[in-house]
């Protein structure tokens, strides 16, 4: 799961990134708990290893493990035990390899990486993920949620714009269900990167264009209008640009929104109110909410 700067005037390049902050926990009784905490706090993604969490955080966030270590225990409270590692950028694919199999998503959606063997089942859909520096591998319940709800809602020959794409799963998995067409954008020039080679790898790359933008500055030549919009987005960054994404959304056209904790829920229905958008269902996995809207 990425994020999307709606303030963003310029295409910037951004700084090269050298590490990320590996952050692994202990000593919790709730794992739910501490991973929605760690969201709060910044984290860009966490993985539940059972006996502790793994949390990782961008190099720019914290000066010091230091600082994360006093930070996260002021937040999370003195009976965590919080160990802190520099990860080397190019350490994070393989970092990532123990964890990640094959596993389904959804009725139909399967991910599976592309060094894990998978026998494809009649009427599945195999998603190949190749994690490099973005988080987005169907793992988590909020990818999970866009998943399940565009399965069931989205229909042949439909044009879908993914926004803050990541690994680009959700712009995969849309063209692998039948739209017509996918444009996927991402502000973070490693999530772009990554994005393209595994549309490339799952051979989409005739039906998914990404680029390396934000939703104020889409290429000239994709379409003003789309009939699905997915955003897979902290709340914080969700709100700002919810008008904008109605100006680009059809008159029947709808937009899948997760990324969002239940405890968000009334704020949510009244960021979405206020933005001209009415919610027309609703699901949750555990802390999280996923959000089916369309126009009021």
């Amino acid at each position: 799961m990425t994020t999307q700067s709606p303030n963003t005037k310029k295409k910037q390049r951004l700084p090269k990134r050298t590490f990320w902050w590996q952050v692994e926990l202990s000593g919790y009784s709730n794992a739910e708990a501490i991973q929605s905490a760690l969201f709060k706090l910044g984290s860009r993604g966490t993985q539940d290893l059972s006996d502790h969490v793994i949390a990782y955080f961008e190099s720019e966030d914290f000066k010091s493990s230091k600082g994360i270590v006093g930070s996260l225990g002021k937040a999370l409270g003195p009976r965590i035990k919080i160990t802190v590692h520099k990860l080397p950028a190019q350490d994070w694919e393989s970092g990532w390899k123990k964890y990640f199999k094959p596993r389904r998503i959804s009725k139909r959606v399967v991910v599976r990486p592309s060094w894990e063997k998978y026998k494809k089942k009649k009427k599945e859909i195999v998603v190949v993920i190749d994690p490099k520096m973005s988080f987005g591998t169907g793992t988590h319940e909020t990818t999970q949620l866009v998943l399940k709800s565009m399965e069931k809602i989205l229909r042949k020959k439909e044009v879908v714009m993914d926004i803050g794409t990541g690994t680009g799963i959700l712009a995969i998995a849309a063209a692998k269900l039948g739209a017509g067409k996918v444009f996927a954008l991402d502000n973070d020039e490693d999530s772009f990167i990554n994005a393209k080679e595994n549309v490339a790898v799952n051979k989409a790359a005739g039906k998914i264009k990404i680029a390396h933008t934000t939703l104020d500055r889409l290429p000239k030549r994709w379409p003003k209008k789309v009939d699905l919009m997915l955003a897979n987005i902290q709340r914080s960054i969700i709100e700002p640009m919810l008008k904008t994404m109605k100006e680009h959304l059809r008159a029947q056209g709808r937009i899948i929104l997760s990324g969002l904790l239940v405890e968000e829920d009334a704020q949510v229905f009244t960021m979405i109110e206020r933005s001209g958008l009415i919610v027309k269902k609703s699901f949750r996995d555990g802390e999280w909410m996923c959000y089916i809207v369309k126009k009021a």
